[in-house]
C-alpha cells in the first residue's frame, strides 16, 4: 500500500468520524428539543390541575355562601354517592 493510499484511507476513517460525530450532535438537539416541549407540556397539566382545584373550591365555597348549609349537605351526599360508585371493592 502506497502513501497516499495510506492518507487516502485515514481521510475516509476521519470523515466517518466527523459524520458520526454531526449524526450525534443532531439527535442530542432532537431528543433535547422534545424534552423540552415534554417538559412545558407537564407544567401546562400540572397548572392545569391546580387550577382546576382551586376553581373547585371556589365555587363551592360561592355555593355554600349563597345557599346555605342545605348545598353543603347535599354536596356532602353527592360526594358519598361518588364514593360508592367509584370504589374498588368488588365485594
Amino acid at each position: 500500500m502506497s502513501g497516499s493510499e495510506v492518507v487516502g484511507c485515514i481521510n475516509v476513517v476521519i470523515s466517518g468520524f466527523r459524520d458520526a460525530s454531526d449524526l450525534a450532535a443532531a439527535l442530542t438537539k432532537r431528543i433535547k428539543k422534545r424534552r423540552d416541549e415534554r417538559t412545558f407540556q407537564e407544567s401546562m397539566f400540572r397548572l392545569a390541575l391546580e387550577q382546576g382545584e382551586s376553581q373547585i373550591w371556589e365555587r363551592f365555597s360561592a355555593g355554600c355562601v349563597r345557599l346555605g348549609k342545605g348545598f353543603q349537605e347535599g354536596d356532602g351526599m353527592f360526594v358519598g354517592h361518588l364514593y360508592a360508585l367509584t370504589s374498588t371493592d368488588s365485594s
